[in-house]
């Protein structure tokens, strides 16, 4: 049985402000884990992008991806399991989405790989993600003949890009319309200021539930949960920890419900306070 699980939000958190991991980080973090330390992820990004970003770091528990859409292998990519949105949401969303003007990313899985479909490009915030995402290889990607084909797969995710105020009308009625069945963020993207994003994942896709059903695949129940993050998608898995670590440069809102505190995601905090908190003590 575990007795002790560490688990980790990536961006702003375990990752500086480029968007990497330390080489300090990735150094201690093999070394803790080689002496017992039941480390993982949990993260709005894909598996694709997490396998990216952790290379040479040997994380051998499954990671929460698209804030808990997918439980996966980290290794192989695997998914060991699905929150996909459900498929009579899906028409009504669409149209919600479009009465505001919005045209959504959207991201899947077609039964054999992960897929992340585009219609048009409506704006230089979407534009930038999308050279981004071809920058790095993103397997994923590729333009949809129709939308009747990008939504022909498994959907976990919505996602659209544009200014603040183009976008806060829309999560509030998601907020007020889907909020027994869906998950909506609203969040500013910290590589490209002025542009924020609006996620919507099912109800089940939180971070919180991913590390529940990480428990229940690992056939285990950790006694002590700690883990680290600095957003309000962070927020679900903090009342769910025993111990709730905020960065010093998370939100005041995230700050308030902290049991600890700890460095700046630049600081490399994360993996200072696991050493503080977890060497020596388990073995």
């Amino acid at each position: 049985m575990v007795s002790e699980l560490y688990i980790s939000d990536l961006d702003g958190t375990l990752l500086n402000e480029k968007g990497s991991l330390s080489s300090f980080s990735r150094e201690k973090l093999n070394f803790l884990m080689e002496q017992g330390l039941n480390f993982s992820i949990a993260s709005a990004r894909s598996i694709f992008s997490i396998q990216k970003l952790l290379q040479g770091v040997n994380l051998k528990l499954p990671v929460i991806g698209f804030n808990g859409a997918f439980i996966s292998d980290f290794s192989t990519g695997e998914h060991l399991q699905i929150n996909s949105i459900p498929r009579e949401l899906i028409d009504e969303l669409i149209l919600d989405l479009a009465a505001y003007g919005q045209v959504p990313l959207i991201s899947g899985f077609d039964g054999k790989r992960d897929r992340l479909f585009y219609l048009e490009i409506c704006n230089e915030g979407q534009n930038l993600y999308l050279q981004d995402r071809r920058e790095h290889n993103d397997p994923r990607l590729g333009r949809a003949e129709s939308l009747e084909e990008a939504i022909s797969i498994d959907v976990v995710s919505f996602t659209l890009i544009d200014r603040q105020e183009k976008l806060l009308d829309l999560s509030s009625l998601l907020e007020k319309e889907y909020s027994e069945q869906l998950e909506a963020h609203l969040f500013e993207n910290p590589y490209s200021p002025g542009w924020f994003w609006l996620t919507v994942h099912d109800r089940k896709a939180s971070k919180d539930q991913g590390i529940l059903a990480l428990n229940q695949i690992m056939g285990c129940s950790p006694k002590k949960l700690t883990v680290f993050g600095d957003q309000v998608n962070d927020l679900k898995m903090f009342a769910l920890a025993h111990r709730a670590v905020a960065v010093k440069n998370a939100l005041p809102q995230v700050k308030k419900v902290a049991t600890h505190l700890t460095g700046s995601n630049e600081e490399d905090g994360v993996v200072k306070f696991i050493l503080q908190n977890w060497a020596g003590k388990e073995r």
